[in-house]
């Protein structure tokens, strides 16, 4: 995190440093493979489930992943980036079943942000605001900022219901597209 460039190198660097320490890099090990999942998918390599197993494999034996590194996240944000939506709201659904367990109110409104955004790419749009109602009823008891991620589902929703002037308000006042605002912001504005 924080590095403009050199992710992809970065990471197969700490996977070759996390195999030869062994398992006590295993903690290491699986954050560094799932950044190389998102380094190579990011630049169109499609999405290397090879890697995503050896994640998952690693899962089992390392304590406390915190839902937000699961591999069953990574697989439902990125699989919907190459097309495989069956996969995405598995993965996801399973990610929101894992919030809910865990009682990760932040985490649970997270994950049901980006099954909107699945269920929207599948063209159920009832499902994708379902999802919204939950992430809002769940987000309700807390002051938490909508982070520009959560906004998207939000205004793709208004935009399939031909609210193209409430979608363009919404992104407006959330997402302004000035200088002082972070490079995500600006981004999903656009």
């Amino acid at each position: 995190y924080g590095i403009r460039d050199g992710h992809r190198a970065a990471a197969v660097a700490a996977i070759r440093c996390a195999d030869a320490a062994g398992p006590a890099a295993s903690p290491s090990l699986h954050r560094a493979l799932l950044n190389l999942v998102v380094a190579k998918a990011a630049v169109g390599e499609g999405l290397d489930s090879r890697l995503l197993e050896r994640a998952e494999r690693l899962e089992r034996a390392v304590p406390r992943i915190p839902l937000h590194d699961t591999t069953d996240l990574y697989r439902g944000v990125w699989s919907r980036y190459v097309e495989d939506l069956d996969t995405s709201r598995s993965a996801l659904l399973r990610s929101v079943a894992r919030a809910r367990e865990a009682g990760e109110d932040f985490g649970l409104s997270t994950c049901l942000s980006y099954l909107a955004l699945t269920e929207e790419l599948a063209g159920d749009y009832a499902a994708a605001a379902a999802a919204l109602a939950e992430a809002d009823k769940v987000a309700a008891w807390y002051d938490w900022p909508k982070s520009p991620w959560m906004l998207e589902p939000r205004c793709e929703l208004l935009i399939a219901a031909g609210e193209l002037d409430a979608a363009l308000r919404l992104a407006a006042e959330r997402l302004p597209d000035d200088e002082s605002q972070p490079v995500a912001t600006r981004f999903m504005g656009a």
